[in-house]
């Protein structure tokens, strides 16, 4: 646009952390390059990871003089615990250290991103620390993928971090093309499902994005008890039914309450932002599978997997297909011989980064 300097290539140092992030890292960077005609390619910046002999971090950036004045873009995962403190260690050095002009963030997936409860004094707000150590840190902008909650995104916007959360629906709508094709040409029933409060938003733009009705279950909605147990017996309150009627409203799709007779025969696909020990997953998968379901499908952001998810997911799988993000590498071990399809984040994460760099 005419007045608008793009901010040339030169001006931009782009690093990774360890996590194994940097495949994800250079699918962003190439979807970056491509939109950004006539300016050199950006690339990944060398960190050296390592540690001294009892154990203490010796990560050290490669060429730290770069930094100083230029602005950081700084890729980094935070699934374990331990990346989360080498993460901060890297963006103060970055910032405080080296002298960056601006620190960007980008975390495909975010740590404590269920601890975002302030209402819960049992347990320490660990989202709103994470957020104000990068703060802390100095960090100007956070970009996430699918955020667990928008308790996040303000406890940024209390800080004073700009925060950033990518929809992947776009990369959903062109993964289940073929699947949508098969579904309409045998003119089943689909239906996307939000299985509690927090997956509203997100399955509202999947089943606007596939021109589908929104279903949701108001007799068995699920919600978190104070001990962190899951419960599928609670009746949405007031609050959760004005807002199905204001995403109804903000989002046009049409909205649909569980009944036996609509779900069976019908293709439900379940949305949700992570898949984590698969049990609700599963425990969702065969309530539908019981009521007469065709076929179960899930498009899932964030493939957390932790211990024992395989016998809960994989074994007697109630799922066609899991169409799973790749904001978390998933290692051979992970694999599940096709039951889970890879959806690639980067094209999404890469429009919404390159946004950010056209406001530098």
């Amino acid at each position: 646009m005419e007045g608008i300097r793009m901010i040339r290539s030169e001006e931009i140092v782009v690093f990774c952390g360890a996590g194994r992030v940097n495949r994800i890292a250079k699918k962003v960077l190439n979807s970056i390059n491509i939109l950004r005609l006539g300016q050199k390619n950006l690339g990944l910046s060398n960190i050296n990871f390592s540690s001294w002999p009892d154990g203490e971090p010796d990560d050290r950036i490669a060429n730290p003089a770069k930094i100083n004045g230029k602005h950081v873009i700084f890729f980094v995962n935070s699934h374990e615990a331990s990346l989360v403190a080498q993460a901060l260690q890297l963006m103060w050095a970055i910032k405080h250290q080296y002298g960056a002009l601006s620190l960007t963030v980008v975390m495909p997936f975010m740590s404590y991103r269920r601890q975002d409860h302030p209402e819960k004094s049992r347990e320490i707000h660990r989202n709103l620390w994470f957020v104000r150590a990068m703060k802390d840190n100095r960090v100007d902008r956070l970009i996430v993928c699918d955020i667990h909650s928008d308790q996040t995104s303000k406890n940024a916007e209390d800080v004073g971090i700009k925060f950033y959360n990518v929809d992947p629906t776009p990369a959903y709508i062109e993964s289940m093309s073929d699947l949508m094709v098969r579904l309409r040409g045998e003119s089943l029933r689909v239906l996307v499902d939000a299985p509690d409060k927090g997956s509203l938003p997100r399955a509202a733009l999947l089943a606007k994005g596939l021109e589908l009705p929104l279903l949701v279950n108001l007799e068995n909605f699920k919600s978190r008890l104070q001990s962190g147990d899951i419960t599928m017996d609670n009746k949405a309150d007031e609050g959760t039914i004005a807002l199905i009627e204001e995403i109804k409203r903000d989002y046009g799709v049409e909205v649909v309450n569980m009944a036996p007779e609509l779900v069976k025969g019908a293709v439900i696909i379940i949305r949700e932002d992570e898949l984590d020990t698969g049990g609700t997953a599963a425990e969702r998968g065969r309530l539908y599978r019981d009521m007469g379901a065709v076929e179960i499908y899930m498009a899932v952001t964030h493939m957390v997997l932790s211990p024992g998810w395989r016998r809960k997911i994989a074994d007697d799988s109630p799922y066609a297909k899991i169409f799973g993000g790749n904001t978390i590498y998933r290692s051979y071990e992970k694999t599940t011989g096709g039951l889970i399809i890879d959806v690639d984040m980067s094209l999404v994460m890469g429009f919404t980064l390159n946004e950010v760099i056209n406001q530098f």
